[in-house]
């Protein structure tokens, strides 16, 4: 269960590196991934090849803040048929963006999943095709597709 330290200094957005250090910790040891990863599976229609993910604190350089985020990314994904390759170079799942907040009272982080890609001239591209939210406090996740 999330202390409601934690709860606490992430809605007041607290710093210091120890207090930092403390949060980040606690959130990592209550988020659970698998639910997501295997969400993200579903509904592509095949396994990722790899994943990362986890809970990272990051600090704002405008106004020195700390905010937290859940961080996901697969492995490549990119179709291996022949006009896929001439399009695409690399494409993993990953978020872009999202925050861990609190929300009437609740500890909850929300990730928005995208495709990113890259093609091989150079350049790259990305599509939001879904968002997760994760709520620490009951450790429950809920999907929603992007259109």
């Amino acid at each position: 269960m999330i202390k409601s330290t934690v709860v606490a200094a992430v809605k007041q957005g607290l710093t210091g590196k120890v207090i930092v250090e403390e949060i980040t910790q606690e959130l990592k040891d209550n988020f659970d991934p698998l639910p997501l990863t295997e969400e993200v599976e579903k509904r592509i229609g095949r396994k990722l090849p790899s994943v990362s993910s986890g809970v990272e604190s990051r600090t704002c350089a405008f106004n020195h803040g700390v905010s937290w985020r859940v961080e996901f990314t697969s492995g490549d994904v990119a179709p291996k048929d022949k006009i896929s390759k001439i399009i695409f170079k690399n494409m993993v799942v990953a978020n872009f963006g999202g925050k861990i907040t609190v929300n009437e009272g609740q500890l909850v982080a929300w990730v928005p999943l995208h495709f990113s890609y890259e093609h091989p001239t150079g350049g790259s591209n990305g599509r939001e095709f879904m968002d997760a939210h994760y709520n620490f406090n009951t450790k429950q996740w809920k999907f929603s597709e992007r259109v």
